[in-house]
């Protein structure tokens, strides 16, 4: 078996993949977290609210867009979908694989 010299290749391996793998593992100790603060205290607080209902940060006047309950709520979806991704057998072996940097 060659070994696979090209420098685009490596290029790719060194500076596109392994950095998005790190990421996807990170994402996942994150996302982890994320759903347990969701799960244990922030889906019961939103619970009286309407889906309408906007989250009043203050952060207007800096262009950041104002989230409504609805819009966390299909949020939390995404996160729980991904997360079940990562958890299929054998997906994060994969993920690991071209990792170098602890997570973060």
């Amino acid at each position: 078996m060659a070994d696979i010299i090209d420098p685009v290749v490596i290029r790719f391996c060194n500076e596109q993949l392994r950095p998005l793998a790190e990421t996807l593992r990170d994402g996942k100790v994150f996302g982890a977290e994320v759903r347990a603060v969701w799960d244990d205290q922030i889906s019961a607080l939103l619970a009286a609210n309407a889906d309408s209902d906007p989250i009043e940060d203050g952060r207007d006047a800096e262009g950041v867009s104002r989230l409504t309950k609805a819009d966390i709520v299909a949020f939390m979806a995404v996160v729980t979908a991904m997360a079940a991704s990562l958890d299929a057998p054998g997906t994060m072996t994969v993920i690991r694989k071209p990792t170098v940097r602890s997570v973060r």
